[in-house]
């Protein structure tokens, strides 16, 4: 066990005021009821979370209908460019057209002054009956004139129709550019918050697991201490020390001191990195109401010193009391494991706590040895 681990500091450390004398039921109800809050909270934020992943996908909908309507505007637009450009090239053509046959008229006009006999060489077909020349090479012309002004005024207004829809066009493309950078932006936001929620909700629910864990351990090890001192053997002294000494449980730098910054709060007891098989003494002399592994906490033991103060020890890897032995201060009670190695290697801890009157008190003076 990690005792520095704050669910397994807030187990001991309940499981000590229940050997000192706390009602156990009071100290797991408490942790049912934390339990249920963390349970409603997680069912609070996966609802929270679905409406978010149900927004994600109405943006995506949305997104999906802008990009189509998107599509559809360019093609539209490269349809109108296209039109744009043939049309263009025709007005072009009939404007040339209209210039040449202008020519070809002056230049014939110029010819006839000059040569009558023109019309016999077939340069120009004979006027009809009735006919002169002159009213023949307007009738001829004329009609040609006209015919490409006409085409060449349709042209331009076709021309300024066609920029007008493409205006119009682009301007629909702008837009639906930003409206679909505003909904994805919109949508990967809704995705963040529903990301969020959901990574929130499953840590609540791990914390409602976890206190429910601990509030079924803490009620067991009451259970179990309990039974075990109906059933206690014939007390035995350990190890014969003087009455009213300290000493600390082992020696060792504080990684975690009493009332210190902890995930779970500020911490009820102290944390000792000790040296890879350490040994372990108890602090006080007292009488063991607990000994022995249980569950995720590894090996327990439990002093009850009298006067309404208890210790509880954990992270031992061994223990050599058992439930109902008298204790002397200073007496050899344990031995702390080997170092672990996982990524890096890490010292054993041992953790030690004191409780008076079911309340937790610095254990500082324990650790400055009296004996």
């Amino acid at each position: 066990m990690r005792p520095r681990t704050a669910a397994a500091g807030a187990v001991l450390v309940w499981a000590c005021a229940a050997m000192a004398g706390a009602a156990p039921a009071t100290d797991a109800a408490k942790l049912e009821k934390r339990q249920a809050a963390e349970s409603r909270k997680a069912r609070e934020l996966a609802a929270r979370a679905a409406s978010a992943s149900a927004r994600v996908s109405d943006l995506s909908a949305n997104l999906a209908g802008i990009g189509g309507a998107k599509a559809a505007t360019d093609a539209a637009r490269a349809e109108a460019a296209a039109r744009l450009a043939a049309v263009q090239d025709k007005a072009d053509g009939d404007a040339s057209d209209l210039t040449d046959a202008r020519n070809r008229l002056e230049a014939l006009l110029i010819r006839f002054l000059q040569d009558e006999p023109a019309v016999s060489a077939g340069l120009i077909g004979k006027p009809g009956p009735g006919a002169t020349v002159a009213s023949f090479f307007t009738s001829a012309l004329t009609d040609r004139v006209v015919d490409k002004r006409i085409r060449i005024a349709e042209a331009e207004a076709t021309l300024v129709e066609i920029a007008s829809r493409r205006q119009e066009l682009d301007g629909q493309a702008a837009a639906l550019a930003r409206q679909g950078a505003q909904t994805a932006e919109q949508m990967a936001a809704a995705a963040r918050e529903r990301d969020r929620l959901q990574a929130e909700a499953e840590a609540a629910n791990a914390r409602a697991a976890s206190l429910a864990r601990q509030a079924r351990d803490l009620r067991d090890l009451a259970a179990r201490a309990t039974a075990a001192q109906k059933t206690a053997r014939q007390p035995k002294i350990i190890a014969v020390a003087p009455g009213g000494k300290r000493f600390a449980p082992a020696q060792g730098a504080i990684l975690t001191a009493f009332n210190g910054p902890t995930k779970a709060g500020p911490a009820l007891g102290v944390t000792l990195r000790t040296a890879p098989g350490a040994k372990v003494v108890a602090p006080a002399e007292g009488t063991v109401t607990f000994s022995g592994p249980f569950r995720s906490f590894g090996k327990v033991l439990i002093l009850d010193q009298g006067n309404g103060y208890a210790v509880i020890l954990t992270g031992l890897e061994s223990v050599f009391a058992g439930i109902g032995d008298k204790i002397a201060a200073g007496a050899l009670i344990g031995q702390m494991g080997q170092a672990k190695t996982d990524g890096a290697t890490t010292a054993p801890e041992l953790y030690f706590e004191v409780r008076q009157a079911g309340r937790p008190i610095d254990p500082e003076r324990w650790l400055k040895p009296t004996g």
